[in-house]
């Protein structure tokens, strides 16, 4: 009975430090018009295999790290009960993913048990990133129709040694209403935010100029922009050149969660670089006002540095943490009457 006491205890104290409470009924079954989009960034998915053209020798059983196959498993099971956990009571219908190496490690994620129910198949193409990381999706084929995916290359012309992920366009028919999904990793902030800020911009460009080219074609296209941004809703890169309106009318999905949260937690501070922008027309779809940030318990652990949790990373350094990943993800639901 104590530990009963015990444990509602240390489950409250987390709730009030995380303040943001998952939608009531959010894990029960979702009707056939409704499908749930999520974002993970997993950190760090590699195979063990050494690449000769990338830089993930660390991620290799010889290396600091020593990365190897019961470690990769391990890693894999993580994932793949954090996906389906987000789905609640059925798994999520597409979920966009980035840092993983490449089209081995999302087979190998969709093959893992807790997934083999949701009849995944990829989308994926191998991006020009010097560490070798990709972004991927994964999307319920018994459910959408695949239409049509390609990379999208993000390029500084000035800069012809810049490498970052490509931007990932993949067409996905829902009955018979076409959803356009851009999933994205943009360049880090190494270096410093303000001096790496025009790299995002960058990105924030190309990803324009192709929304735009889409809403050109179709007005009321059903645009979905999801991934980790390394900048927020605030940020140039985000409020002053993707939510220009141009061609399309885009709403961030973001801007009115608490601060007091986010899906990553750096120096003591939470923020939403992972975030869902949609098209304006798509709103009347949502069957939640906004972007739902997913956690668990167990996904979360002790903040050693500074007051509440944060995400429970798979790495501390070049030691193995056993956890999920330094980021929580995100999803939102779509209802197509």
């Amino acid at each position: 009975m104590k530990q009963n006491l015990l444990s509602v205890f240390l489950f409250s104290s987390l709730f009030a430090l995380c303040q943001t409470p998952l939608p009531v009924n959010w894990d029960e079954p979702r009707d056939d018009q409704t499908i749930r989009v999520a974002f993970y960034n997993v950190e760090n998915i590699f195979d063990t295999i050494d690449h000769p053209k990338k830089r993930d020798e660390e991620f290799t059983p010889h290396a600091d790290r020593q990365w190897n196959g019961y470690k990769y498993w391990d890693k894999l099971n993580k994932t793949s009960k954090v996906i389906a956990s987000i789905g609640g009571w059925q798994l999520p219908d597409v979920v966009g993913v980035c840092e993983i190496e490449n089209d081995t490690v999302l087979n190998d994620l969709i093959q893992k048990e807790v997934l083999k129910n949701g009849h995944y198949k990829i989308t994926h193409f191998n991006s020009p990133d010097a560490r070798g990381i990709d972004v991927g999706l994964i999307y319920n084929s018994n459910r959408l129709k695949y239409l049509h995916s390609e990379p999208v290359s993000v390029v500084i012309r000035n800069e012809p040694d810049f490498k970052t992920r490509d931007i990932l366009y993949t067409k996905l028919l829902f009955n018979t209403d076409t959803l356009h999904l851009f999933v994205n990793h943009w360049p880090s902030r190494r270096g410093g935010s303000s001096q790496s800020e025009y790299k995002r911009i960058k990105a924030a460009e190309v990803l324009k100029g192709k929304v735009d080219s889409v809403s050109k074609v179709n007005a009321t296209a059903h645009i979905v922009i999801l991934g980790d941004f390394n900048d927020t809703p605030k940020n140039n890169s985000i409020s002053n050149y993707l939510l220009k309106n141009d061609e399309s009318s885009l709403v961030n999905l973001m801007t009115e969660l608490p601060n007091s949260f986010g899906t990553h937690k750096y120096q003591g501070h939470w923020s939403y670089i992972d975030q869902f922008v949609i098209s304006e027309e798509l709103v009347q779809h949502l069957t939640l006002e906004e972007a739902v940030v997913f956690w668990q318990e167990w996904m979360l652990e002790k903040d050693r540095k500074h007051p509440g949790y944060y995400p429970k990373r798979s790495w501390r350094g070049i030691y193995y943490n056993y956890g999920f990943s330094d980021h929580l993800p995100i999803f939102i639901d779509l209802k197509f009457p």
